[in-house]
């Protein structure tokens, strides 16, 4: 091991010897195989004293490690295995240079977590559905089961996401509500049936053809990160606290944290994924918004710069503790013009 927090560097054995003085129990094996998995990134330096090499990983990955390891005990039947895939991604989306995560490591990562998606037992599918609808339905709704079962049939791989026939199906479920009754914050601002049928379109053709991901170039991944970054950027606070007091659909809207933003990472993810495969539900094809467009990234158009570091409100907890936040800086320049975005999301 070398020495010295973040610069420090380690060989597969002290990885294995400081997850054991944290008292986990994990083998080489084990290791190689959450490697290859893509749940570890690959050796990021080697030597070759002589015969053979020495392979090295970061500090970011011995924490990373740690991490994974720490959720693994809590594995269960509500935190299942394939939870464990959002943290690579997580730390490549929100952590930048910080996280230690490479893009490399972040597809065979998601690619596992779609492999393991379409492996979910067809009652657990079904009762995670029908939990959903349940919390978001209103207080008129019809018969919930043809929804709950078009659901179903799409989460495990029957059929593929018809936009329409679930927008249809939605409609009389979550804006099942008097005539005269008040919309609340969040229906006046979209349509859930209209919103959540684009968004299930979006990201789930993705995972239904595991295909598309590999031959996705890196600037569409690029373009991906960039804009789960700044969505939190495009909706204020002011707008975001007044969405959350919403009596039924208010936990949409909950304030977001480092921390409450990591087991969603795969599904963010993939929805940017799936907004670039999909042009047709695209807003970029006015020249006006020839910025957004994928393909503009990928010719080298469209740049863009991603810093990280942790800031501090100049508000204080009791007791004069500092507010964490991890402060992300971004900069998209198209043109000669520069557009810059500064996401500072709270630890706390």
């Amino acid at each position: 091991m070398t020495t010295d927090a973040r610069t420090c560097w380690y060989q597969k054995h002290d990885l294995l010897a400081c997850a054991a003085r944290h008292g986990f129990s994990v083998t080489e094996s084990r290791f190689d195989e959450w490697v290859e998995r893509g749940l570890m990134g690959e050796a990021q330096m080697r030597v070759w004293p002589g015969r053979g090499s020495h392979a090295w990983w970061s500090h970011a990955q011995l924490t990373l490690f740690l991490d994974l390891l720490a959720f693994r005990q809590r594995t269960s039947s509500t935190f299942p295995f394939r939870q464990l895939f959002h943290l690579p991604v997580w730390r490549w989306l929100y952590w930048g240079s910080l996280g230690g995560v490479t893009l490399k490591q972040v597809k065979r990562a998601l690619s596992t977590w779609v492999d393991l998606q379409q492996k979910v037992p067809e009652t657990q599918v079904r009762q995670d559905v029908t939990r959903g609808m349940r919390q978001y339905q209103g207080p008129k709704a019809a018969d919930i089961r043809p929804l709950i079962d078009e659901y179903t049939r799409i989460m495990t791989f029957h059929k593929p996401v018809e936009r329409d026939v679930l927008q249809h199906l939605l409609d009389p479920v979550v804006n099942a509500y008097p005539k005269r009754a008040a919309k609340g914050p969040v229906r006046t601002w979209m349509d859930p049936a209209d919103v959540w049928s684009l968004m299930m379109s979006l990201s789930w053709e993705v995972v239904r053809d595991k295909a598309l991901l590999p031959g996705l170039p890196d600037a569409f991944w690029e373009w991906a990160r960039c804009f789960v970054l700044i969505g939190p950027a495009l909706l204020n606070g002011e707008d975001r606290a007044r969405l959350a007091n919403d009596p039924v659909l208010g936990a949409l809207f909950q304030r977001q944290t480092v921390h409450s933003l990591r087991f969603q990472s795969c599904q963010a993810l993939l929805t940017w994924l799936g907004m670039a495969t999909q042009r047709e539900l695209a807003p970029w094809h006015l020249p006006a918004g020839r910025f957004l467009d994928p393909e503009a990234w990928q010719q080298g158009e469209v740049t863009w710069t991603h810093e990280t570091h942790i800031g501090c409100s100049p508000l204080v907890l009791p007791g004069g503790k500092p507010i964490p936040y991890l402060c992300n800086t971004i900069t998209l320049s198209y043109r000669e013009r520069q557009q810059p975005f500064a996401v500072a999301l709270p630890f706390l």
